[in-house]
């Protein structure tokens, strides 16, 4: 038997030596847990509002938007485009 295959052979015969034995069970799952992920957001049709990072109450990141929206020419020349237009 070449080397490279004897390696492969051993590994494989080491490693299922790793495999669950007969008496294993998987774990129970909570019925909660798997409800979480399947339950339906909560739609709404109310408008959101321009100011929707401020529910957060967060200073940082309030301090990060207000930054952004200083610094950001796009929107300025897009806003003024839309009231030239």
């Amino acid at each position: 038997m070449s080397k490279p295959i004897g390696l492969a052979v051993v590994a494989t015969v080491l490693l299922s030596a790793c495999a669950s034995g007969p008496d294993f069970h998987s774990p129970a799952v909570p019925d909660t847990a798997t409800t979480a992920f399947t339950t339906p957001w909560p739609a709404s049709d109310a408008p959101v509002s321009a100011h929707w990072w401020k529910l957060y109450n967060d200073e940082a990141l309030n301090t990060l938007i207000q930054q952004a929206l200083a610094a950001n020419t796009d929107l300025r020349v897009a806003e003024a485009n839309l009231l030239e237009a």
